[in-house]
């Protein structure tokens, strides 16, 4: 998670600024402006679909997945991916979990802490 990204075509160079694990609000609900999903793909070469889901502490989806991800990946080398949300909203203090499935495989898990501001 970042607060954005930026891949650039010509180079495939990735840039990522502000790399986060942890939000903190005031109050809750909270709803987070916006930020950005980044991944590094390294698969075997042709079209693949990327797909990500979000998770409270019980297992529980807290907003729906994001739209799947149509990608090529190269015949060597990895595939840059970034993914803006916008809006994610979260319900309560907690730990969260956002889940990235390839082909429908699990191929990341990345934790999230959301906690209140002091």
């Amino acid at each position: 998670m970042c607060d954005a990204a930026h891949v650039d075509q010509a180079t495939g160079k990735l840039s990522v600024i502000g790399i986060f694990d942890r939000i903190r609000s005031k109050k809750f609900p909270f709803k987070h402006r916006s930020c950005t999903i980044v991944a590094k793909i390294a698969l075997i070469e042709g079209s693949h679909e990327a797909a990500f889901y979000f998770k409270d502490s019980s297992g529980t989806d807290f907003m729906p997945p994001v739209k799947p991800v149509k990608f090529v990946s190269p015949p060597v080398g990895s595939t840059p991916m970034t993914v803006e949300l916008k809006g994610l909203r979260f319900p309560k203090e907690g730990f969260y979990e956002i889940q990235m499935f390839v082909d429908d495989i699990l191929v990341k898990r990345a934790e999230l802490t959301v906690d209140r501001a002091k």
